[in-house]
């Protein structure tokens, strides 16, 4: 059967229909006798012309409706024939991106890289890979355009309690970054918490040394701020 419909060579065009006025009632019921006699004679069948003319924009007949069929039949079968199998192209080439997607270590020279890899640069940033390529020096995620930063380093934080408790504070141990130790202080009713803010820390009074200790989030009621005061004390004076 021979399609109505023009696509995808053309552009299919339709008749705009409205409602049936008032006024053109009559000649649709008209329409509708003749439309169901057995046999017409030539005057009827020019009158059902006429009729059919005049009452276009306000019916839809198997002839528009057969075009419209087709229409639709011809958009789906140019999706099937054409767009079905680029977006199918195309999907395929989104999973390899998606599978490249991931984080593969710190960059070294002499390796190869794919689009989409993720790398910690020599200063520490996150990149990501814009162009398959191997690396060497010339390519480093810091000086090149193959790549692309998507995060910067932090800042050190704190040194925080998540390290480990060394218990009471002992003059002959030796203390590393972030061990906290308890030490008693005059006028407290309960020890301190100190944490050591670097490694060899052997001998050093927590409550006389503020470069070697921190004061970890206490409230203080003296007479002056404790050395070695953290972040984290509140501190009131006595008056």
């Amino acid at each position: 059967m021979v399609s109505r419909s023009k696509f995808p060579e053309g552009v299919d065009e339709f008749t705009e229909l409205f409602d049936l006025p008032y006024d053109k009632l009559k000649s649709a019921q008209r329409l509708t006798q003749l439309k169901i006699q057995p046999k017409l004679t030539n005057d009827e069948q020019n009158e059902l012309a006429t009729l059919s003319a005049e009452l276009e924009e306000y019916m839809i007949t198997p002839e528009v409706w057969n075009k419209f069929a087709d229409s639709l039949v011809a958009v789906e079968q140019f999706f099937y024939d054409n767009v079905q199998g680029f977006i199918e192209d195309k999907q395929k080439i989104w999973d390899s991106y998606i599978k490249q997607f991931l984080f593969v270590g710190v960059w070294t020279t002499g390796k190869s890289y794919k689009f989409q890899n993720m790398v910690i640069g020599d200063n520490g940033d996150l990149f990501l890979c814009s162009k398959d390529h191997v690396s060497n020096d010339s390519n480093k995620p810091t000086k090149s355009d193959m790549w692309v930063r998507i995060s910067s380093k932090g800042d050190t934080g704190a040194i925080g309690l998540n390290a480990f408790y060394k218990g009471d504070w002992n003059e002959a141990t030796t203390y590393k970054i972030g061990d906290a130790v308890s030490h008693e202080r005059e006028n407290w009713l309960k020890p301190l918490v100190y944490i050591s803010k670097k490694d060899n820390n052997v001998g050093v009074n927590p409550q006389t040394n503020g470069e070697s200790w921190m004061l970890y989030s206490e409230t203080y009621v003296g007479d002056s701020r404790p050395k070695g005061a953290g972040a984290g004390l509140h501190f009131i004076k006595e008056l």
